[in-house]
């Protein structure tokens, strides 16, 4: 059994210490069994001995159990979440499971959070524990109700939660109600009966109550447990004197007055009306508030004589007093203490609270006491600290309680109320930042001038929409740069850099400050910064790697961001890191790791209603798919993208618009092309960013290139081209000379073409660059096509062509170059190479897997129907166990070829993806018709017929699928493959003996004779040219040859007219 642990930190957290108590048996049972339910609600008035019952009834049990005290600063979620973190940790320091942080994201729908946050504490509880939330009254927020409503809803069985209030419970547990996840004991399943008083008074030093006693008691005090204990406390015996100070309800308060603090000498009183505005009371602040060595006996006289005053903790002597005693204490100090003396309380009692760090008691205090200077001053002070631990709802409820015309007489206040708003309204805080900085300005503040520009900086970043509006902010950095670094303090100067380089980054990347800034931004450790700006830092110098087109330099900055994030306290980055890494990796070619991450970053924000946040990274997934040319997911992903649009910044619609012009593209939707392109331009145009403003252009460029309206290309090539000047920006150069490569070839200018398309690759290779989202996609993957027949940087269009998945609609079978992810040869072999690494053995090891494809490239290896290959490949299956086998073996032949787009079934028809396969045998095809069409040409080149010669024999290794010539499958496309080479070769020697070409006729009939020696026209022809160049001998060897051959191998003799030629040619010898 496990033993209680009593936490020794934070007061908030602490189980209200037991002293002398009845234990309540009746009770115990009536808890016992109800511990079926997930949770317990006990719901009385303040006195019926809520509080004493669960924590006997806990400290009955020895389980581990975790005691929450609820008040009004956990209205601030993040005060909540911290102080509730800090509990478990404490009651589990030997547990390393991590419990997550809240962010101020969180907020937007607490719920996803919370039962995330609570699965992670229940995991890390572990074993069977209690969880109980003490004065749920306190903190009348909807959001905590609904936090305390998701940890009852995933409580496991091993757990159970108690809670306790004043009043019925919030609407938000209706639904707990509805689904018996509550048990509720109510304020009058708490009365006394008659046996627990007789077992009471003895413990108050009253021998015995009659039972009418117990009747008028029970009459009197209506269940009021805190009244009758005081009573029996105080009397020596029951009797109708003694019960007449009780006679109504109503008089309580009065016999508090009256009776209690009558009874306590004036020393004592003084120190309850000078300690009563503490929460919580220790010790050494008692002793700080009454100047009185000794309150430490005083209050635990108190205690021990059980005088509504609780202590709270064994590891530190702290005291709680009871609510209602707490707020007669406050009400009589206010009529007893001298306004000079309540005045030098209150600030005591909130300089305590400030010092032990309870800083939502501190501002509850002030706001009921309405000292607005004094919360005013709080705020200046302690603002920085509140948002830094995510304690924004405090902040502002402390903003929402001064007024208007006190904030905008501070900078400061500004300042403040700036940074509370602009996450989630940034041109409201514009405004406050702007008046901030006037103020500052005036009165020569110049740390608060250089935070105000910081937070008008961040609005724009938040707000992502227009940031021509930013220019003369940069021109105020500019200006005031000298004096910012003179006089304002070093954590201002630092956040400062980040964001002006930021700024700079999207507003202006060509300025003439930039390598300074960029220069200032590397040289800020990362031990100088908060954990938030160290985040900041990297995601900045990553965007500007990919913008700048510096991938290796963003690889860095990513790498260390990826450790940071990993090492932090919590494990779920945020949402921000799941945006900037989908980007990263789709960037660099990592296209389906990219959609990857989309797709787990847009589960965990699901529910949260983030929609800025959610179309980023829909929009950076939909990028990830489009690059993957997974058409469907990204369909899928800009559809869900565009409900939010409308809320979108113009910076976000860039990309959106960009995004559907390429999908539109590859889906022949011209007039959606064209006005997404449209759209695109214009966001890009409103934004005033050039990183956007170029990317439009060139979409723009490809489009109207694509409508062959050469006039508007220029223009908008012209246009990319100026801006690209002024950003210095590697990527954007080699975007727009690929594309300017694209354009004069597609005019025919080929040599000024291929010379652009070498400093684009050259520059890629620099950079290790790769082209973004192309709407001529086709265009681009021909050009590369080019540089590859003209060894122009063949490795670096290898890795674009690879990384990029490009293919042009025609595959290019004549590049030998191009990086098939998959090459199948079957002509004279049977291999197969993935990325060029050739699978080892693959028909031995698995030789039925192997038959599916073997059948497939036989029948065509495109839409051949699923029966046709069951047929072939298992005789002897019926219909069902065929189409079984057919699906295992499909599935089993994808996983090892490692790709699973390299064959396609669908509609009951499968095929080899042309896109991504390589298959000797539509190499040959190839080759074959592109040498009838040069030969019908009528001037084609000799160096030409040389080069499809040359191909064809290199491609042709022998016959189809050789080891398996006795299976009837492969017979007809090996004798058609057969009879397609020959006849080909035999247009070339025609074409080379019809155009006179002795030399070259000699030598391709000598390739024909050692590739297929059982051709006797080549060995005939051969003949006939050696008797007209009178080399009578060679013709005599000619025919020796093929006589040998044709006997040896297939048991034949040469034809009448061999043996002719062959005896005109021994005449002349």
């Amino acid at each position: 059994m496990v033993k209680k642990r009593m936490l020794s930190g934070s007061r908030k957290t602490c189980r209200p210490l037991v002293h002398k108590v009845l234990t309540r048996s009746r009770l115990f049972e009536v808890l016992d069994d109800a511990s079926d339910f997930p949770a317990t609600a006990v719901l009385a008035s303040a006195g019926y001995g809520k509080t004493t019952l669960a924590s006997s009834y806990v400290e009955s049990k020895q389980v581990l159990s975790i005691w929450y005290c609820v008040d009004g600063g956990d209205t601030d979620l993040a005060s909540f979440f911290v102080n509730f973190t800090l509990a478990v940790q404490q009651a589990t320091p030997e547990r390393g499971n991590v419990i997550p942080l809240y962010q101020a994201e969180n907020a937007l729908n607490i719920k996803a959070f919370a039962r995330r946050y609570f699965e992670a504490v229940y995991q890390r509880l572990g074993q069977s524990f209690y969880l109980v939330f003490d004065d749920i009254h306190e903190c009348p927020s909807q959001q905590w109700a609904d936090v305390i409503a998701m940890a009852v809803e995933g409580v496991p069985f091993n757990g159970r939660i108690f809670i306790m209030g004043r009043h019925a419970l919030p609407a938000e547990f209706s639904r707990l109600h509805l689904n018996q996840l509550i048990y509720t004991l109510r304020e009058k399943d708490l009365y006394f009966n008659n046996d627990e008083l007789t077992q009471l008074a003895p413990m108050h030093n009253i021998d015995t109550l009659t039972q009418a006693q117990c009747d008028k008691l029970q009459d009197m005090m209506a269940g009021w447990v805190a009244g009758l204990t005081l009573m029996l406390a105080r009397s020596d015996k029951i009797d109708n004197s003694s019960m007449q100070a009780f006679d109504a309800r109503e008089d309580l308060l009065n016999y508090f007055k009256n009776e209690v603090l009558r009874h306590i000498d004036e020393q004592t009183r003084a120190i309850l009306y000078r300690t009563c505005y503490l929460p919580d009371l220790s010790i050494e602040s008692a002793t700080t508030l009454t100047q009185n060595l000794q309150v430490a006996s005083i209050l635990k006289n108190l205690h021990d004589q059980r005088y509504f005053i609780y202590r709270i903790t064994d590891a530190e002597v702290i005291y709680r007093y009871h609510p209602l005693f707490r707020t007669l204490l406050m009400a009589q100090s206010k009529e007893v203490l001298s306004e000079q003396s309540l005045q030098q309380v209150l600030d005591t009692s909130i300089d305590l609270l400030e010092k032990s760090g309870d800083l939502e008691a501190a501002v509850t205090l002030l706001i009921k006491i309405d000292n607005m200077a004094r919360l005013a001053q709080f705020i200046i002070m302690r603002a920085k600290e509140l948002l830094t631990g995510n304690r924004m709802q405090t902040l502002m409820k402390c903003l929402q309680h001064i007024p208007a015309q006190t904030i905008e007489a501070s900078g400061w206040l500004l300042y403040w109320r700036g940074m509370c708003t602009v996450p989630m309204r940034p041109r409201m805080a514009r405004q406050d930042f702007s008046a901030a900085f006037d103020f500052f300005s005036s009165n020569s503040d110049v740390t608060g001038q250089c935070l105000s520009i910081v937070g008008i900086i961040d609005s724009y970043l938040f707000e992502r929409d227009e940031f021509v509006s930013l220019d003369p902010w940069i021109t105020q950095v500019d200006q005031l740069r000298t004096v910012f670094d003179q006089k304002a303090t070093t954590p201002a100067l630092h956040v400062l850099t980040l964001k002006m380089f930021s700024a700079l980054l999207h507003r202006a990347p060509g300025h003439q400050d930039f390598d300074l800034w960029l220069g200032r931004i590397e040289k800020i450790s990362m031990t100088e910064l908060p954990p938030g700006l160290r985040i900041t830092r990297q995601i900045s110098l990553i965007l500007h790697g990919i913008w700048h087109g510096d991938f290796q330099r963003a690889t860095m900055h990513h790498s260390v961001l990826e450790k940071q994030l990993k090492n932090s306290p919590e494990h779920v980055p945020t949402i921000l890191w799941y945006t900037i890494h989908c980007c990263f990796l789709w960037a660099t070619g990592e296209a389906q790791q990219s959609l990857t991450v989309a797709k787990e970053g847009l589960a965990r924000v699901k529910e949260y209603n983030l929609p800025l946040l959610n179309i980023g990274l829909l929009t950076h997934g939909a990028a990830a798919a489009l690059m993957a040319h997974n058409n469907a997911e990204a369909k899928k992903l800009l559809e869900a993208a565009t409900p939010v649009t409308n809320e979108a910044g113009h910076t976000h619609l860039v990309l959106y618009h960009i995004l559907y012009t390429v999908y539109s593209c590859r889906n022949n939707d011209n007039e959606a092309v064209h006005y997404h392109g449209k759209e695109a331009l214009n966001s890009a145009i409103a934004s005033g960013l050039p990183f956007f403003q170029s990317s439009a252009h060139l979409a723009c460029a490809q489009i109207y290139m694509l409508d062959g309206n050469i006039e508007k290309t220029v223009h908008h090539v012209n246009a990319s081209e100026a801006i690209v000047t002024k950003m210095n920006s590697h990527f954007h150069q080699f975007s727009h000379l690929l594309l300017a490569a694209i354009f004069d070839w597609s005019l025919g200018q080929q040599d000024t073409a291929l010379g652009l398309l070498k400093d684009a690759l050259v520059l890629a290779r620099q950079y290790h660059l790769l082209p973004g989202l192309w709407v001529c996609e086709d265009e681009l993957a021909q050009i590369l096509a080019q540089a590859l027949r003209h060894d122009i940087e063949t490795t670096v269009a290898q890795k674009i062509i690879r990384q990029r998945q490009l293919m042009p609609e025609y595959p290019p079978y004549d590049i030998k170059e191009w990086p098939w992810p998959v090459c199948i040869y079957t002509l004279g072999r049977f291999e197969i190479h993935i990325d060029g690494k050739r699978l080892e053995s693959p028909a031995r090891s698995r030789p039925k897997l192997f038959a599916l494809l073997k059948t497939l490239i036989a029948f065509g290896g495109t839409l051949v129907r699923e029966e046709r290959i069951s047929e072939a490949v298992w005789p002897d299956a019926d219909g069902d166990a065929a189409h079984q086998l057919f699906d295992t073996t499909l599935f089993r032949l994808r996983k090892v070829l490692g790709l699973h787009q390299a064959l396609i079934n669908r509609d009951g028809r499968l095929s080899l993806n042309k896109k991504l396969c390589w298959l000797d045998v539509w190499a040959l095809n190839a080759e074959v018709d592109a040498l009838g069409d040069a030969i019908k040409a009528d001037y084609p080149a000799d160096d030409l017929i040389m080069k499809y010669e040359e191909n064809l024999c290199r491609i042709y290794r022998g016959d189809f699928l050789p080891a398996d010539e006795s299976l009837p499958v492969f017979i007809p496309p090996r004798q058609k493959i057969h009879l397609s080479l020959i006849r080909a070769l035999y247009l070339i020697l025609d074409y080379w003996f019809h155009h006179n070409r002795t030399k070259e006729l000699e030598l391709s009939l000598k390739r024909v004779n050692e590739r297929f020696p059982a051709e006797e026209k080549p060995y005939l022809m051969l003949m006939g040219l050696y008797r007209s160049q009178k080399r009578f001998s060679e013709a005599v060897n000619t025919y020796r040859l093929c006589e040998q051959v044709m006997q040896r191998d297939y048991n034949m003799v040469p034809s009448y007219e061999m043996k002719s030629e062959y005896n005109l040619a021994c005449n002349h010898h």
